[in-house]
């Protein structure tokens, strides 16, 4: 006789298998990994369902067709955990129609030979317990062989693939080969080991349950391996499952009514009950597709990303390339306009020569773009190199004041420069990039300061933990909305390009990489238009990098005149 609490527990199994293998099955049913699980689902739903009643028939005519049904579907549940195991890894012939037809016909075959013949079941006995237990016919071995032989091809399938699968996948298969190792470790311990110690109590009818409710754990593992690693959200099925079971125990209240107002009223409750759910139910697969289209959408964004990688690292090549090509016959072109400017090969007429000045200009500018485009495709692909040496920065920052002296002169600009009283201490950079970058922005000073003066100061950061370079001007100024993009690459303000049309927009970006390879950082202010502006380059005196034993033993040969310098 059924108990109760049983009835709730196999149903409430039943209930949860099925919806398992329809959600999987419903959200690609054309996938057969999806389709030979929710056949493995059914297969396994009915063999639990015809071993759980064949000892509890009343009529004696539903005793042995239940305990064939037991074999049939025990051998069709075994074929399809082998189809399974295959769609699992992958097999390529069995995505093949033909491949799955016969596979599954083989399972169909031996259920019918169970059910028309003797050859495997003969027939029945009810032992002293009140079980049922069969009687082999001759095939009974070839059944067994047939069963464990597709069981284990699955999982020497699965074992075979295991090392060279994705991690996706192997947790797949690590659910799996769990799933099927629990349930038959419970099969074992309730229906062989203890059953010498439970026959004839009153618990054994509960022990022998306890080994089919064990094979749900075969279903169970993979299906959730499937949910958690497919893109579906394990919290979406647990409310889909709790909304159709309140959904049918509200439904099952109607039959217990006493009354037609009960009937009515719990009825009604029912419609409220499964509309909500439909409304909720709607809600969770819009979640779903939203979030399965932001995963198109990532996955696509992630590849577009990779395809503009690609492509900004050809273009990177192609400057760099480019830039190798060009700058070879503009040094030669500035050596000969240098020889014919110095009188090499004779006298230069006055009005040629003027015109030599000028090429010789513009191709001086067409090199320095040249320069800046190869420092930017050395930048962006990690090949450009530095040089660190301990240096005296006081010293590096009077050279180049000096070497801006005569173009300031001539444009009747003041250029100074402000050194500390006590000397700074020797840090270590690459001379050459910072001597580009402070004469980028003296340059730069000198010809966007139309009156007035430039001044270069050397001293500490606020907190004397860095070391400080200010290029300040009267000059034109810059706006507020150019400031926070001025150190990117081609950006210019407005006020300069129409003061100098030849700007490339690169020294800052350059002077930017620069600086920041060597710890520090740049940056710039100003009022706005006409009130001048202020670059400051901050520079650590020890980078991570440094080697501080070089910069102890550097000898410092060069002592300034620490006062203002001007010209």
């Amino acid at each position: 006789m059924l108990l109760f609490p049983e009835m709730i527990f196999f149903w409430t199994i039943v209930f949860l298998l099925f919806s398992l293998g329809c959600f999987i099955l419903y959200k690609n049913p054309r996938e057969p990994m999806n389709q030979s699980f929710f056949l493995l689902t059914i297969s396994v739903l009915v063999w639990m369902a015809v071993s759980f009643f064949e000892d509890e028939a009343v009529a004696v005519l539903w005793h042995f067709p239940l305990l064939e049904a037991d074999f049939a579907f025990g051998a069709f549940a075994s074929f399809c955990l082998l189809l399974f195991c295959l769609d699992i890894i992958r097999w390529e012939p069995a995505k093949d129609r033909w491949f799955r037809g016969a596979l599954l016909g083989i399972a169909a075959m031996i259920g019918v030979t169970v059910f028309s013949t003797d050859f495997i079941v003969a027939g029945y006995r009810i032992d002293s317990f009140n079980m049922i237990s069969p009687v082999f016919g001759i095939g009974a071995y070839f059944y067994n062989i047939l069963v464990v032989c597709a069981s284990l091809s699955g999982l020497l399938a699965i074992l075979w693939k295991f090392n060279d699968a994705e991690p996706a996948e192997k947790i797949k298969y690590a659910y799996l080969v769990s799933g099927l190792a629990l349930s038959v470790s419970i099969v074992l311990v309730t229906n062989v080991l203890m059953t010498d110690y439970i026959n004839g109590g009153p618990y054994y009818q509960f022990f022998s349950r306890l080994g089919i409710f064990g094979m749900v754990f075969v279903v169970l593992f993979p299906g959730y391996a499937m949910i958690r690693h497919s893109l579906f959200d394990v919290k979406f099925i647990t409310a889909e499952l709790l909304s159709f079971t309140i959904l049918l125990v509200s439904f099952s209240q109607i039959f217990f009514s006493v009354d037609f107002f009960q009937v009515v009223v719990r009825f009604v409750i029912f419609i409220i009950s499964a509309a909500l759910v439909a409304f909720l139910i709607r809600a969770i697969n819009n979640e779903i597709d939203r979030k399965e289209d932001l995963q198109l959408m990532a996955d696509m964004l992630s590849s577009t990303n990779e395809q503009l990688h690609r492509l900004d690292n050809a273009k990177s090549e192609f400057i760099s390339i480019a830039s190798h090509q060009l700058r070879t016959p503009l040094t030669a072109i500035k050596g000969y306009l240098s020889l014919i400017l110095e009188g090499s090969y004779g006298q230069v007429p006055p009005n040629i020569q003027d015109v030599l000045e000028k090429v010789y200009a513009v191709n001086n500018r067409l090199t320095q773009l040249v320069e800046d485009l190869l420092n930017i495709s050395r930048i962006e692909s990690g090949r450009i190199q530095y040089d660190f040496q301990p240096t005296q920065i006081e010293t590096l920052a009077v050279e180049l004041v000096d070497m801006f002296m005569l173009s300031a002169r001539e444009k009747g600009i003041h250029l100074g420069i402000r050194l500390p009283k006590k000397s700074l201490p020797i840090i270590a950079v690459d001379q050459n990039k910072l001597r580009e970058v402070i004469s980028n922005l003296i340059d730069n000073a000198i010809k966007y300061t139309p009156e007035g003066s430039v001044t270069v100061e050397v001293g500490l950061s606020d907190d004397a933990a860095a070391l400080r370079i200010i290029i300040s001007d009267t000059g034109i100024g810059i706006e507020p909305e150019t400031l926070g993009r001025l150190f990117k690459k081609f950006v210019r303000s407005q006020e300069t390009s129409r003061m100098v049309v030849s700007g490339s927009g690169l020294g800052l970006y350059i002077g930017r990489n620069f600086v920041e390879a060597h710890g520090g950082k740049i940056w710039a202010e100003s009022e706005g238009h006409g009130q001048g502006s202020r670059f400051i380059i901050e520079l650590p005196f020890k980078r991570p990098d440094t080697d501080s034993r070089r910069v102890a033993t550097f000898v410092d040969s060069y002592k300034l005149p620490h006062s203002e310098v001007g010209g």
